[in-house]
């Protein structure tokens, strides 16, 4: 049943305890929906406001994600003051998420409707507090939320005038591409598209039937475009020619519209893109009108074509971009500030000993007034000191030090921006930065506290002068973490690739059609990397496949140990710029191996490099600002030595998904003596082989036995054992059911003898589709 969160708003009650004393006003909105649900507890009361709570796509939200709050407020008078919400978590645990504030001003009688776009809903408790331009509070209530869990769901949102023709979309089954996952429907109206990404964080699907979108804001326009971006999935379904689109801007109607960059669905009429990390699905018709021997199956056909690897990880329950760490680790290491010179410290004191001892004896003994000794002493420590002051005045921290790394997609006319910074205040107290406006959806990370459970106090301010983040430092030097995105023209331009993609490598050619110079230059594959130092800008190279190198160890985490060990020795993680290189590279790899192939023969290739410019998140008028500026082109490839289905590596058809095996997803590292692996390959791939790679089984380190299971006997079977490398034909078929495969690996130590082991490398080829 499509969900429906119809709020009614009710009165507060006020209960009367024994002994006179006055509990809070408690008061609940009525649903037809278990979703929308508000229990209102007014803390601080005042009768000048009438405060009325609407939350979540139509009352939907889920816990952990990002979502929408409105607030509809009346003020019986004028008034001037900050509006503020803040979600948390149930009584007991200690965290609570960052606030956000807005300056208002009202009039009397007026409604005002406010819009709160948060990056986490906690499980459901949300704060709401007004003060006046003085700061001071008026007006307080604590409210519960029903919000929903993680619990496997694929959240479909719908936006259609026959919304009680959509509800058969909840018997679609999603088995083919993901096991156990129930599709639920959200009906939408064009008013409940928030105006940041993180308010449709709680759906995997934007599902637009026959409905013209022309009405949306320039806002809601771009919320929608940005969570494309970062792995949403919008199916347009249409059937007439009208331009449901015309809100958005011209960089994503030509990216939609873009054919040549499209796949044909199977088995139905439409096509499908990759847009970012998201992608986007076209229907030459509507789903509410199809009929009814079809529709199911072409709804099947549309939520499988619009799932991608972010898909999967959102229904898990992982909205958090795993590289966000490595982000961090680059903006940390662009601290360029100038810190004390040692030499001048030590020359100083230097000084001050040769002063205080041997010329002050000496030159008193020969005015034979060495009593003077005990002043002149003191003399020379206060003008010592204060020599040290001096030279420390050039080093002093007099505001907030911004360290920014910028990850700037531009394989499109539309750039995607992904900021992620350190900021590092001189002295405990209140910091007020601010915050570029085109970062709407600042998150803030808690690194400053002694503790995980302490609570983050800092806030996101929207006011007459812009947006404003306000934070309160416990300790000198402390410091806050914070990532924010940004999708606009690309104002960059192009890296253009003429690249021929195979299995044991690349070729063709690279041009620079930025104005910058693109410096640590890489170009990779799955599983083949090619660097430069510098692609300058308006150049191209030529790349040859007998220049590219192949991963080390068959896994992304060491992929490139045999560069770094060459350029910066075996201990490449020994200074900043080694490890600087090694987390910007890292990050990337992260990020291709999450970008979704749009075919089974197709492949993933990016290139990046670092750019002079610099990033623009913070303003300089209240940071010092230091950074790095990356650019990155990412794109689908053709493999031209496949004819059908080719997978690098079959770990990316685990069936349980990202984090969810005993092994690790980067390095490939078994957590365990023994881990079960279960493969599941598409409906059409037809794997007629397994390819074994044997110059990278175990890495060097320890070689680990494979088995798998055998559906004839029932029993496990030891395989690529004895040099073998290729299974197939009637050999791979007892090991295949309907595209599955159960398998096992061991280590050769096992117990106390148990020592760090790695799965193998191993690839699969399909049949000519």
């Amino acid at each position: 049943m499509i969900r429906s969160a119809k709020l009614a708003c009710g009165g507060a009650v006020a209960l009367m305890l024994l002994g006179g004393m006055i509990c809070p006003a408690m008061a609940e909105t009525n649903t037809d929906s278990a979703y929308g649900r508000v229990e209102q507890r007014i803390i601080e009361n005042n009768p000048d406001f009438d405060i009325q709570l609407k939350y979540g796509l139509n009352g939907y939200a889920v816990n952990d994600r990002g979502s929408v709050i409105r607030l509809d407020i009346v003020c019986d008078t004028d008034f001037a003051g900050n509006v503020s919400v803040q979600t948390s978590y149930s009584e007991g645990f200690g965290t609570k998420n960052m606030t956000y504030a807005k300056d208002v001003e009202f009039k009397a009688g007026e409604n005002t409707t406010l819009e709160f776009c948060v990056d986490n809903m906690g499980s459901g408790i949300a704060k709401v507090e007004i003060k006046d331009s003085d700061g001071v509070l008026v007006y307080s209530e604590r409210d519960s939320l029903s919000i929903e869990g993680n619990d496997m769901v694929a959240a479909v949102g719908v936006i259609s005038d026959r919304q009680d023709a959509m509800s058969y979309i909840e018997d679609v089954s999603m088995d083919n591409v993901y096991d156990n996952a129930k599709v639920e429907t959200v009906a939408l109206s064009p008013s409940d598209i928030p105006e940041s990404e993180e308010g449709l964080e709680a759906i995997e699907y934007l599902l637009v039937d026959d409905y013209d979108l022309s009405g949306l804001s320039e806002k809601q326009s771009a919320a929608i475009k940005q969570w494309v971006y970062s792995g949403g999935a919008m199916i347009l379904a249409k059937s007439s020619d009208e331009n449901e689109l015309s809100s958005f801007d011209g960089d994503f109607v030509s990216a939609v519209n873009d054919t040549q960059k499209v796949h044909e669905l199977d088995g139905s009429d439409g096509y499908y893109l990759n847009m970012g990390y998201g992608r986007i699905v076209v229907l030459p018709y509507s789903l509410a009108q199809t009929d009814e021997k079809d529709k199911t199956a072409q709804a099947q056909a549309a939520l499988e074509a619009g799932f991608t690897d972010m898909t999967q990880n959102w229904i898990d329950g992982g909205w958090y971009y795993g590289g966000t760490y490595y982000g961090y680790d680059v903006a940390n290491a662009a601290n360029k500030r100038s810190t004390p010179s040692p030499v001048v410290i030590m020359l100083v004191l230097i000084i001050y000993i040769i002063v205080c001892g041997p010329v002050a004896y000496i030159v008193l003994s020969r005015l034979k007034k060495k009593e003077l000794i005990w002043g002149v002493i003191p003399v020379c420590a206060i003008i010592g000191t204060g020599a040290i002051y001096m030279v420390s005045l050039k080093y002093r921290v007099t505001k907030p030090i911004g360290l920014t790394f910028v990850a700037a997609d531009i394989s499109g006319d539309t750039k995607r921006e992904d900021a992620y910074s350190y900021i590092i205040g001189g002295r405990s107290g209140q910091y007020k930065i601010d915050i570029n406006s085109k970062y709407s959806n600042i998150e803030m990370d808690d690194s400053m506290e002694s503790s995980f459970y302490d609570n983050l106090n800092a806030v996101k301010n929207d006011g007459k002068d812009g947006v404003t983040l306000n934070y309160y430092s416990n300790r000198s030097f402390g410091t806050i973490s914070a990532n924010a995105s940004f999708a606009g023209s690309n104002d960059i331009g192009r890296i253009r690739k003429n690249l021929t993609l195979y299995t044991d490598g690349f070729e063709g050619t690279l041009t620079n059609d930025t104005s910058y110079d693109v410096e640590n230059l890489v170009v990779m594959s799955e599983g083949y990397y090619y660097v430069a130092d510098v692609l300058r800008a308006g150049d191209t190279i030529r790349i040859s496949r007998k220049n590219t190198h192949k991963f080390d160890g068959g896994s992304i985490l060491d992929g490139m140990r045999s560069y770094y060990t060459k350029k910066y020795g075996e201990d490449y993680f020994g200074d900043d710029e080694s490890s600087a290189e090694w987390s910007r590279n890292y990050y990337m790899q992260l990020r291709l191996a999450q970008y979704s192939r749009l075919a089974a023969d197709d492949g993933v290739v990016a290139v990046w490099g670092t750019i002079q410019r610099d990033p623009d998140m913070m303003s300089d008028a209240d940071t010092e600002n230091y950074g790095s500026y990356m650019v990155y082109d990412i794109d689908t490839l053709k493999y031209e030595d496949v004819d059908g289905v080719y997978y690098y590596s079959i770990y990316d058809r685990d069936e349980n998904g990202i984090g969810g095996s005993d092994y690790g997803d980067d390095d490939l590292l078994m957590y365990s003596e023994t881990v079960d692996v279960n493969i599941r390959f598409g409906k059409n791939d037809d794997i007629t082989e397994l390819i074994y790679d044997k110059t990278q089984a175990g890495s060097g380190k320890n070689k680990v036995v494979v088995q798998m299971l055998n559906r004839e006997t029932g029993e496990y079977d030891t395989v690529f054992a004895d040099g073998q490398t290729i299974i197939k034909g009637q050999e791979l078929d007892k090991y295949m059911s309907d595209g599955c495969l159960a398998m096992r690996f061991i280590s050769p130590q096992q117990g106390d003898y148990y020592v760090d082991s790695y799965l193998p490398h191993i690839s699969a080829r399909g049949g000519v589709r």
